[in-house]
């Protein structure tokens, strides 16, 4: 597309929601109903944040959903992701288990794969993931998505590993967002 790496387009979130809505049209995208961002998008400089704008433009097809900017937390919901967790499967020939993680990257998230490899934690403070001065707007949206729906880490919701049941854990879980 003629762009270069690390520069932003400089767009009005106006023009940047119509082209989302535009890009879902093309790829026959149902609606989405799940998106999250910065809690710099909801930052009120004389108007309407941007994801204010944003909502207002689209008739209420992209609302964000505000997730914390904690590099510390985001990063250790990336971690937790990585870590193999015990899961059945049921099979032609019973139940199976398997230690797997729970956060996969397809192939065709080019981008993904282009900048998340060569990414280096912050050598001052490696517990917040990778440092300033890099190409780390995946990872970020990557952090944020994580962190939006964190995952059960505490000993009680753990328990053993030969005993935990993934649907309970599930079920278990709270929706910050929920409306119910």
């Amino acid at each position: 597309d003629g762009q270069k790496e690390d520069v932003g387009i400089r767009l009005d979130s106006v023009t940047v929601a119509q082209g989302i809505i535009e890009r879902e049209k093309e790829m026959n995208l149902k609606e989405i109903d799940y998106r999250v961002c910065d809690s710099a998008m909801y930052a009120q400089h004389d108007g309407p944040s941007p994801a204010e704008r944003m909502m207002y433009t689209t008739g209420g097809r992209i609302v964000l959903r505000k997730v914390p900017k904690d590099r510390t937390a985001n990063y250790n919901e990336i971690l937790s992701r990585l870590n193999p967790v015990r899961h059945e499967i049921e099979t032609e020939n019973g139940t199976k288990r398997i230690k797997a993680p729970t956060l996969f990257i397809s192939t065709n998230c080019t981008q993904a794969w282009r900048t998340l490899p060569p990414l280096l934690l912050d050598s001052n403070n490696p517990d917040k993931g990778p440092g300033e001065k890099q190409e780390d707007h995946v990872y970020d949206e990557l952090a944020y998505a994580c962190a939006s729906r964190p995952v059960l880490n505490t000993i009680e919701s753990r328990v053993d590993d030969e005993m935990f049941e993934y649907e309970k854990a599930i079920k278990r879980t709270i929706d910050p967002y929920s409306t119910v």
